[in-house]
């Protein structure tokens, strides 16, 4: 817990008193006054503060931490020598008497460190708040700022972790990750990652892919850029050293230029050099449509760019909420994908009785995925599931009246 140094109160507003009790305070106590009246009527006698009243001084007074403890203690002993109380009858009386009357013990939302009591003058009374508000601010961006260092410097993993509970494939490949010893914990590519799951199956694969997707897209400029040639398995670096070619049979492949010069490749009709070293899919898009590749093609060697850190791709781009529907009738999933909608779909059907159907998507993040968890919360069943009440369906009406990816007004 961070503290609250007097130094710094003093700091900022120099007319605040510091007053130390001496030890033998403790040993003359009234047994008929509670603590905190004993300690303000000392003070004013004592000439240690410019106030006389009670109940302002209460709000003009504030106790580290550890003088706090000292006061309350002293009160707990006194209250049980006078009713002769103990256990939980003694805890109830404390909390009966006037010790809400005793010092403040938090400045800025934070405790005081030091052993003494600081206290404000009347006219700094107004200044209390002000100075309060600046010490919180300092603190939210110091916290901030360890925030941002923490996701500077984490890795995938560290992300991945912190979806463990996502209900979907990425959040159970996180719980599996988490409780498994040898995950690759320090991998800093996707490629480190795949081999260590390629024995876990195909299931395992794709949410590793939609988790790097979902990663690479919040957080580009820590993916590291590197390929494999589809030909010779090497590792290729040098962007220029890099095409992606097509055939009918095996759609697009990305392959070394070492490759091609020896004919390991094959024939095939490729795209120039300029394409690996560009930071979007125009060019690419206009090489697929001459290829006249479809769709999964398409999709499939996008992904593998963008998980290999040749494209940064925007998440507005991919990311989407869908609605699927469990049979005609059944219960709906609103949930979130930053990959292929079709390919969470039949993720989903796997090992699902029913005929999963695609009601609609729209273009959304998970701060969208969650408002609309929130709104229909009424009709939540478990994890995304939902009850297909009309509110939900009028809502999915709406949105295929618009435009596909526009978010309907409610």
């Amino acid at each position: 817990m961070r503290y609250c140094n007097p130094e710094q109160i003093l700091k900022a507003i120099p007319d605040v008193r510091t007053i130390r009790i001496p030890d033998d305070w403790f040993k003359h106590l009234n047994k008929d006054q509670s603590i905190f009246n004993t300690l303000y009527k000392w003070m004013v006698e004592k000439h240690l503060v410019p106030v006389r009243d009670f109940n302002v001084l209460h709000n003009l007074t504030f106790a580290s931490q550890k003088i706090h403890n000292r006061l309350l203690a002293a009160e707990k002993l006194r209250i049980a020598k006078k009713y002769h109380l103990k256990g939980i009858a003694l805890e109830r009386q404390v909390n009966y008497n006037d010790v809400d009357l005793g010092p403040q013990t938090l400045f800025a939302k934070r405790p005081i460190s030091g052993d003494v009591l600081i206290v404000f003058s009347s006219s700094g009374e107004a200044k209390i708040h002000v100075i309060e508000s600046l010490f919180s601010e300092k603190e939210r961006d110091r916290q901030n700022m360890r925030i941002r260092k923490l996701a500077a410097g984490s890795c995938f993993s560290e992300w991945l972790f912190s979806n463990c509970e996502r209900d979907d494939p990425v959040g159970d490949l996180a719980k599996d990750a988490l409780g498994d010893k040898n995950f690759p914990r320090t991998a800093e590519h996707h490629e480190n990652v795949r081999k260590y799951l390629e024995f876990r199956g195909h299931e395992a694969l794709e949410a590793l892919n939609d988790a790097w997707l979902e990663y690479s897209m919040r957080y580009s400029d820590r993916i590291i850029r590197l390929a494999w040639c589809d030909c010779c398995g090497e590792q290729i670096i040098n962007s220029q050293k890099s095409l992606i070619v097509w055939t009918e049979e095996e759609g697009f492949r990305i392959v070394h230029d070492n490759c091609l010069k020896r004919g390991d490749a094959g024939k095939y009709e490729n795209l120039n050099e300029l394409f690996m070293k560009t930071s979007n899919f125009t060019n690419f898009d206009r090489f697929a449509k001459n290829c006249m590749a479809n769709s999964e093609h398409v999709e499939k060697i996008k992904n593998r760019l963008v998980i290999w850190g040749w494209v940064e791709m925007a998440r507005a781009q991919v990311s989407k909420i869908y609605f699927i529907q469990s049979g005609t009738s059944g219960p709906i999933k609103i949930g979130y994908t930053a990959s292929s909608v079709e390919r969470r779909l039949s993720n989903l059907q796997t090992g699902h009785p029913e005929k999963l159907i695609l009601l609609v998507s729209i273009e959304g993040n998970r701060s969208l995925e969650k408002q609309l968890h929130n709104q229909f919360n009424n009709h939540h069943l478990i994890g995304e599931w939902f009850h297909p009440h009309s509110i939900i369906l009028s809502f999915i009406d709406e949105i295929k009246k618009k435009e596909m990816g526009t978010f309907p007004k409610v």
